[in-house]
Protein backbone atom coordinates (compact mmCIF):
# COMPACT_ATOMS: atom_id res chain seq x y z
CA UNK A 1 0.00 0.00 0.00
CA UNK A 2 2.89 2.31 0.85
CA UNK A 3 4.82 1.60 -2.33
CA UNK A 4 1.58 2.24 -4.35
CA UNK A 5 0.79 5.77 -2.81
CA UNK A 6 4.58 6.65 -3.09
CA UNK A 7 3.92 5.59 -7.22
CA UNK A 8 1.09 7.74 -7.28
CA UNK A 9 2.03 10.81 -5.36
CA UNK A 10 4.95 10.70 -7.70
CA UNK A 11 2.77 11.22 -10.76
CA UNK A 12 0.68 13.85 -9.55
CA UNK A 13 3.94 15.83 -9.16
CA UNK A 14 5.52 14.74 -12.46
CA UNK A 15 2.19 15.83 -13.93
CA UNK A 16 2.34 19.77 -11.96
CA UNK A 17 5.79 19.63 -12.73
CA UNK A 18 5.15 19.16 -16.41
CA UNK A 19 2.57 22.40 -15.75
CA UNK A 20 -0.58 20.53 -16.73
CA UNK A 21 -1.88 21.81 -13.27
CA UNK A 22 -3.45 19.81 -10.44
CA UNK A 23 -7.19 20.02 -12.12
CA UNK A 24 -5.11 17.67 -15.22
CA UNK A 25 -4.64 15.25 -12.30
CA UNK A 26 -6.74 11.94 -12.67
CA UNK A 27 -8.75 11.13 -10.25
CA UNK A 28 -6.76 7.78 -8.54
CA UNK A 29 -3.42 9.99 -8.30
CA UNK A 30 -5.22 13.26 -6.57
CA UNK A 31 -7.17 10.67 -3.98
CA UNK A 32 -3.90 9.17 -3.76
CA UNK A 33 -2.36 12.25 -2.92
CA UNK A 34 -4.35 13.64 -0.33
CA UNK A 35 -5.25 10.47 1.75
CA UNK A 36 -1.09 9.73 1.89
CA UNK A 37 -1.22 13.57 3.12
CA UNK A 38 -3.62 13.32 5.23
CA UNK A 39 -2.19 10.08 6.99
CA UNK A 40 2.26 11.66 6.83
CA UNK A 41 1.35 15.29 7.91
CA UNK A 42 0.27 14.36 11.47
CA UNK A 43 3.10 11.39 11.41
CA UNK A 44 5.45 14.44 10.34
CA UNK A 45 4.30 16.72 13.15
CA UNK A 46 4.48 13.46 15.64
CA UNK A 47 8.04 13.25 15.01
CA UNK A 48 9.35 16.55 14.95
CA UNK A 49 7.59 16.67 18.51
CA UNK A 50 8.97 13.51 20.10
CA UNK A 51 12.83 14.52 18.48
CA UNK A 52 11.94 18.24 20.15
CA UNK A 53 11.26 16.28 23.22
CA UNK A 54 14.59 14.64 23.32
CA UNK A 55 16.60 18.39 22.86
CA UNK A 56 18.94 19.35 25.14
CA UNK A 57 18.02 22.98 24.79
CA UNK A 58 14.71 22.30 25.54
CA UNK A 59 15.32 20.15 29.26
CA UNK A 60 17.73 23.59 30.08
CA UNK A 61 14.85 25.69 29.04
CA UNK A 62 12.25 23.67 31.16
CA UNK A 63 14.97 23.88 34.12
CA UNK A 64 14.80 27.68 33.90
CA UNK A 65 11.45 27.72 34.00
CA UNK A 66 11.08 25.97 36.92
CA UNK A 67 13.71 27.85 38.56
CA UNK A 68 11.95 30.82 37.98
CA UNK A 69 8.87 29.11 40.05
CA UNK A 70 11.64 28.25 43.26
CA UNK A 71 12.91 29.83 45.97
CA UNK A 72 16.32 30.50 45.24
CA UNK A 73 17.89 31.14 48.47
CA UNK A 74 17.88 27.60 49.51
CA UNK A 75 20.84 25.08 48.71
CA UNK A 76 20.68 21.81 48.04
CA UNK A 77 21.19 19.96 51.12
CA UNK A 78 21.14 16.49 51.67
CA UNK A 79 19.19 14.66 49.38
CA UNK A 80 16.63 13.11 47.90
CA UNK A 81 13.90 13.50 50.42
CA UNK A 82 9.87 13.28 50.66
CA UNK A 83 8.63 11.70 46.70
CA UNK A 84 10.48 11.36 43.88
CA UNK A 85 10.22 9.89 40.57
CA UNK A 86 13.50 8.84 39.31
CA UNK A 87 14.67 4.46 40.19
CA UNK A 88 18.08 6.09 39.61
CA UNK A 89 18.57 8.52 41.71
CA UNK A 90 21.77 10.84 42.92
CA UNK A 91 22.40 10.76 46.97
CA UNK A 92 24.13 14.24 47.34
CA UNK A 93 24.98 16.29 50.50
CA UNK A 94 27.17 19.35 51.51
CA UNK A 95 30.69 19.28 50.18
CA UNK A 96 33.08 18.92 53.27
CA UNK A 97 36.70 20.35 53.01
CA UNK A 98 38.46 18.10 55.63
CA UNK A 99 36.48 14.92 53.87
CA UNK A 100 38.64 13.19 51.25
CA UNK A 101 35.97 10.29 50.76
CA UNK A 102 32.54 9.18 51.40
CA UNK A 103 30.88 6.21 51.88
CA UNK A 104 26.84 5.03 50.47
CA UNK A 105 24.13 2.69 52.45
CA UNK A 106 21.07 2.88 50.73
CA UNK A 107 18.53 0.12 52.37
CA UNK A 108 14.78 -0.92 51.59
CA UNK A 109 12.43 0.00 54.82
CA UNK A 110 13.04 -3.02 56.50
CA UNK A 111 16.51 -2.19 56.41
CA UNK A 112 18.45 -4.99 53.98
CA UNK A 113 21.00 -3.28 52.24
CA UNK A 114 19.89 -2.70 48.01
CA UNK A 115 23.53 -0.96 47.90
CA UNK A 116 26.08 -1.42 50.84
CA UNK A 117 29.21 0.51 51.61
CA UNK A 118 29.58 2.30 47.82
CA UNK A 119 32.91 4.57 47.92
CA UNK A 120 32.80 8.47 46.37
CA UNK A 121 35.20 10.94 46.68
CA UNK A 122 32.68 13.38 45.72
CA UNK A 123 29.72 14.66 48.04
CA UNK A 124 26.96 12.58 45.61
CA UNK A 125 26.53 9.23 44.25
CA UNK A 126 24.74 7.86 41.25
CA UNK A 127 22.57 4.92 41.45
CA UNK A 128 24.21 2.96 38.28
CA UNK A 129 21.78 1.24 35.78
CA UNK A 130 22.32 -2.59 37.69
CA UNK A 131 21.30 -1.28 40.77
CA UNK A 132 18.14 0.68 39.64
CA UNK A 133 15.70 0.88 42.81
CA UNK A 134 12.11 -0.39 42.54
CA UNK A 135 9.08 1.86 42.06
CA UNK A 136 6.43 2.32 44.80
CA UNK A 137 9.33 1.74 47.55
CA UNK A 138 10.76 3.54 50.50
CA UNK A 139 14.53 3.72 51.29
CA UNK A 140 16.58 5.19 53.64
CA UNK A 141 20.46 6.27 52.65
CA UNK A 142 23.02 6.70 55.53
CA UNK A 143 26.10 8.88 54.08
CA UNK A 144 29.55 8.83 55.99
CA UNK A 145 32.64 11.16 55.22
CA UNK A 146 36.17 10.06 56.41
CA UNK A 147 39.52 12.34 56.60
CA UNK A 148 42.95 11.02 54.72
CA UNK A 149 43.65 8.92 58.26
CA UNK A 150 40.31 7.26 58.29
CA UNK A 151 38.80 9.34 60.90
CA UNK A 152 34.64 10.34 60.75
CA UNK A 153 34.02 13.63 59.37
CA UNK A 154 30.50 14.31 58.91
CA UNK A 155 27.12 11.99 59.05
CA UNK A 156 23.96 12.59 56.56
CA UNK A 157 20.99 10.24 56.87
CA UNK A 158 17.79 10.51 55.03
CA UNK A 159 14.92 8.95 53.03
CA UNK A 160 12.58 9.02 50.50
CA UNK A 161 9.72 7.35 48.67
CA UNK A 162 9.69 6.64 44.74
CA UNK A 163 6.35 7.08 42.99
CA UNK A 164 5.05 5.08 40.32
CA UNK A 165 5.92 5.97 36.92
CA UNK A 166 3.21 7.41 34.70
CA UNK A 167 3.42 6.57 30.52
CA UNK A 168 4.84 9.52 29.62
CA UNK A 169 7.21 9.51 31.84
CA UNK A 170 7.75 5.49 31.49
CA UNK A 171 8.23 6.43 27.04
CA UNK A 172 10.45 9.00 28.00
CA UNK A 173 12.59 7.11 29.89
CA UNK A 174 12.36 4.14 27.19
CA UNK A 175 13.10 6.67 24.48
CA UNK A 176 16.19 8.40 25.98
CA UNK A 177 17.61 5.02 27.16
CA UNK A 178 17.86 3.87 23.74
CA UNK A 179 18.02 6.78 21.13
CA UNK A 180 20.88 8.41 23.64
CA UNK A 181 23.31 8.40 25.42
CA UNK A 182 23.97 8.89 29.11
CA UNK A 183 24.63 12.35 29.20
CA UNK A 184 21.73 13.62 27.06
CA UNK A 185 19.47 11.05 28.39
CA UNK A 186 20.12 11.90 32.18
CA UNK A 187 20.15 15.90 30.79
CA UNK A 188 16.53 15.22 28.90
CA UNK A 189 15.47 13.48 31.60
CA UNK A 190 16.22 16.55 34.83
CA UNK A 191 14.08 18.84 31.88
CA UNK A 192 11.04 16.40 32.61
CA UNK A 193 11.14 16.43 36.34
CA UNK A 194 11.55 20.12 36.19
CA UNK A 195 8.26 20.13 34.42
CA UNK A 196 6.60 18.24 37.20
CA UNK A 197 8.87 20.09 39.83
CA UNK A 198 10.43 17.58 41.25
CA UNK A 199 13.38 18.91 42.62
CA UNK A 200 15.32 16.59 43.71
CA UNK A 201 15.14 14.69 40.52
CA UNK A 202 16.45 17.58 38.74
CA UNK A 203 19.29 17.71 40.91
CA UNK A 204 19.69 14.06 40.85
CA UNK A 205 19.47 14.06 37.01
CA UNK A 206 22.07 16.83 36.58
CA UNK A 207 24.76 15.07 38.45
CA UNK A 208 23.98 11.86 36.64
CA UNK A 209 24.55 14.20 33.55
CA UNK A 210 27.82 15.92 34.88
CA UNK A 211 28.66 12.24 35.96
CA UNK A 212 28.58 11.04 32.61
CA UNK A 213 30.40 13.59 30.86
CA UNK A 214 31.85 16.35 33.21
CA UNK A 215 32.97 19.06 29.58
CA UNK A 216 29.67 18.25 27.67
CA UNK A 217 28.12 18.99 31.00
CA UNK A 218 29.85 22.63 30.77
CA UNK A 219 29.46 23.19 27.73
CA UNK A 220 25.79 22.79 27.24
CA UNK A 221 24.76 25.21 30.32
CA UNK A 222 27.47 27.85 28.79
CA UNK A 223 25.46 27.37 25.68
CA UNK A 224 22.02 27.68 27.12
CA UNK A 225 20.18 31.14 26.53
CA UNK A 226 18.17 30.27 30.05
CA UNK A 227 19.60 32.69 32.64
CA UNK A 228 17.65 31.01 35.05
CA UNK A 229 18.64 27.91 34.31
CA UNK A 230 22.60 28.74 34.50
CA UNK A 231 22.05 30.86 37.84
CA UNK A 232 20.05 27.50 39.30
CA UNK A 233 22.55 25.47 38.39
CA UNK A 234 25.06 27.61 39.97
CA UNK A 235 23.54 27.50 43.28
CA UNK A 236 22.23 23.89 43.33
CA UNK A 237 24.95 21.83 41.20
CA UNK A 238 27.92 23.60 41.02
CA UNK A 239 29.04 23.15 44.43
CA UNK A 240 28.83 19.70 44.29
CA UNK A 241 30.12 19.33 41.39
CA UNK A 242 33.17 22.17 41.16
CA UNK A 243 36.32 20.16 42.90
CA UNK A 244 35.47 17.85 40.14
CA UNK A 245 35.14 19.43 36.90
Amino acid sequence: MLRYLKLQIRRGWNTVAEGTGLRNLPPVPTAALVLALGVLWPLAGEIRTRTADLANSLALDRIGRFADSQNSSADSGVGPTGNILSTRPAIFWPRDAKTTHYTVRIEREDGTAWIDNATTTSPFYVVSAAGSLEEGRGYRFAVRGYDAKGADTVKHDGSFTIGLRDKKLANLHERASTELGSFESSLVLSGYYAEQGSRDDVVGGLLAAFQADPKAFRREVADSNSDSARLWLARHVDPLTTADS
